[in-house]
């Protein structure tokens, strides 16, 4: 998780707009996480993505043990997906 809130911050220090969408669609994760994301497949099984602006993606897990939400990652598209 610290290398996704890395990410996060590399790419929101300079764009404060990006930041505040991160946060509102976290928002809306938390309130719903499996209806909110886009369920991912392959070796992404059982993680959700959720876009941000037009080419980064948050994906992210739920633990069911402990109740939380997983930042897994967040980048652009291509390199999330690894494609």
């Amino acid at each position: 998780m610290p290398k996704a809130e890395n990410a996060i911050d590399k790419h929101t220090r300079k764009n404060i707009h990006q930041r505040r969408i991160i946060d509102k669609k976290l928002d809306k994760i938390k309130l719903n996480p499996y209806s909110y994301g886009e369920p991912l497949r392959g070796d992404l099984k059982g993680k959700y993505s959720v876009h941000i602006d037009t080419h980064f993606i948050l994906i992210y897990s739920v633990d069911e043990k402990v109740h939380s939400i997983i930042i897994e990652g967040y980048g652009k598209h291509d390199k999330e997906y690894n494609i």
